[in-house]
């Protein structure tokens, strides 16, 4: 199956959450919790998961939504699923979970279930899962009015279970992550999600779809006799009947993953150009930095990616002078990344 896309985004705590409401895109009829929950939300529930190696393009967190979406993992819905990139948001906070061993009550009733994706205690991977699950824990502690206190282990809710069994050896350190966060936390902003492109026989049939692009190319070459091409507001862009292809309306250019691609082989690199951002993509880009004074055409694709995320760089030139840092600086601090010149993990959050 297709990787997933998710409904909408937002940053909470520096952590991008997206959400991706099982209930709301239940093509497969896996049983759900109920909704709304069947007691009072006291708090927020922690556990581990063990980690998995993905493909490229995507992360461990989407990949068990996905999983659970194609049913494939037995009775388990928890409300969030976290790696060393983002969350996953599976259930809406109004609904229950499945997560803790005691049915519609107890901790499946009445918490928020957080999954945090990890190898071991303290492997970096690790504790850059752990941090973005204590991020998301404050965060969700704030939104609520909670406090450190309503924090719990699955061991709490049912003895036998030795979870989340990375942080349990070091759980008052897992608290003490909270909060500070706690202590200073940050709004949620929303994320634009990019434009994506469905193939499927009719808007309506979601169950056709034979999987969903940002490149509309990459789409057009998935199309089958009979399927056609939808944009993200059902409205068809391309149709193929009898071998013969029609082009139905204006294409949008395509995004500016692209175009940074294009950028890296100007350079040298030989990156497939499919609007991706892959692991081949990353370790290119990896190579470089952006710096004061620095000029040219990466800059400048920086620039315009920054101020397409609302932090203006003033005149989009390819020059890096005071305004672009100062937006480098605003974007880091935001995200909760280290604030200086841009490179390394920081391209990852560039290019979400």
């Amino acid at each position: 199956m297709a990787i997933l896309q998710a409904d909408k985004k937002y940053v909470a705590n520096g952590v991008t959450v997206n959400v991706y409401h099982l209930g709301d895109n239940n093509d497969n009829g896996i049983d759900m919790p109920p909704r709304p929950r069947c007691l009072n939300l006291i708090g927020v529930t922690i556990h581990n998961t063990p980690w998995i190696d993905t493909a490229s393009g995507t992360t461990p967190a989407e990949q068990y939504t996905r999983a659970t979406k194609n049913d494939n993992m037995g009775s388990v819905r928890v409300h969030y699923y976290v790696d060393d990139e983002c969350a996953w948001e599976n259930l809406p906070h109004d609904q229950g979970g499945w997560h803790s061993c005691d049915g519609n009550v107890g901790g499946n009733g009445s918490t928020i279930a957080i999954e945090c994706i990890m190898k071991s205690s303290n492997d970096p991977v690790s504790l850059k899962s752990e941090e973005n699950c204590a991020r998301l824990t404050a965060y969700l502690l704030q939104k609520y009015g909670f406090t450190i206190d309503d924090v719990y282990t699955h061991n709490d809710w049912y003895k036998p279970k030795y979870c989340p069994i990375y942080i349990l050896p070091h759980w008052n350190e897992f608290l003490n992550k909270v909060k500070k966060y706690l202590g200073n936390p940050s709004a949620p902003s929303e994320v634009d999600v990019k434009e994506l492109y469905r193939v499927r026989k009719e808007w309506s049939d979601a169950k056709s779809q034979l999987g969903a692009y940002s490149v509309l190319d990459n789409a057009i070459k998935c199309c089958q006799d009979g399927y056609g091409v939808y944009d993200k507001n059902g409205k068809i862009v391309y149709k193929k009947e009898s071998g013969k292809p029609v082009e139905l309306v204006n294409v949008p250019e395509q995004n500016d993953i692209l175009e940074l691609q294009k950028i890296l082989n100007n350079k040298g690199y030989n990156l497939v150009e499919d609007g991706i951002f892959g692991n081949k993509t990353y370790d290119a880009v990896s190579d470089y930095t952006i710096e004061y004074s620095n000029r040219g055409e990466l800059t400048r694709w920086v620039q315009q990616r920054l101020t397409n995320k609302g932090y203006p760089c003033g005149e989009i030139d390819g020059i890096c002078g005071n305004k672009t840092m100062n937006a480098i600086m605003k974007f880091q601090a935001d995200n909760g990344l280290g604030v200086g010149y841009l490179g390394g993990t920081d391209w990852k959050y560039l290019c979400k």
